[in-house]
């Protein structure tokens, strides 16, 4: 697959994506790591998970994924909700991570 944001135009995703993440740093103070992630899979308690980009998160049903970043300590999911307004951000432990499957310009899936 390649990278791309749902429902935004393919000459702003780059500029989206960018700006989603400076959001990011700002608010949780954090150092983000330069990898385009489509999917990641992974286990709270006894339930597995998957989030990709372009679905709706599986907890609720009510957040769409727009992308997906990589820390050191852990994954955040950004979302929006279905009216187009900013969602919640689903942070992911690493601990918890069973598989990550970067965009297909960028590389294949890895297990964690």
């Amino acid at each position: 697959m390649k990278f791309f944001i749902p429902h935004a135009k393919s000459g702003t995703q780059e500029a989206l994506y960018g700006e989603l993440a400076k959001q990011l740093k700002s608010q949780l103070g954090i150092l983000l790591e330069e990898q385009r992630i489509f999917k990641v899979t992974y286990q709270r308690g006894k339930r597995k998970y998957a989030a990709e980009v372009g679905k709706f998160e599986e907890h609720e049903d009510h957040y769409e994924i727009i992308a997906i970043y990589k820390t050191p300590r852990l994954y955040i999911v950004a979302t929006r909700t279905k009216d187009g307004e900013p969602g919640v951000s689903i942070l992911v432990d690493k601990d918890e991570v069973l598989t990550v499957e970067d965009f297909a310009d960028s590389a294949a899936v890895t297990p964690v």
